[in-house]
């Protein structure tokens, strides 16, 4: 999914901010990290693998900000 196809423009967009709009001050960072990660597996449906490497960057990258 690219930022200029239809998918992301007319459903992902307005879901993902209706959703992180509605939801309590406390939740919009988990918002914000589950819209991301939905929007990369999309992009990444092919090569699922690309998936878990991202996910192991989050963990390491949240690890390391923790140090």
């Amino acid at each position: 999914m690219v930022f200029s196809s239809l998918v992301f423009l007319f459903h992902f967009l307005p879901l993902f901010l209706l959703l992180y709009y509605i939801c309590p001050a406390k939740w919009k960072n988990a918002v914000l990290f589950a819209g991301s990660l939905i929007f990369y597996i999309y992009g990444v449906k092919n090569e699922p693998w690309y998936f878990f490497l991202f996910l192991l960057s989050v963990l390491v990258n949240y690890h390391i900000g923790l140090v």
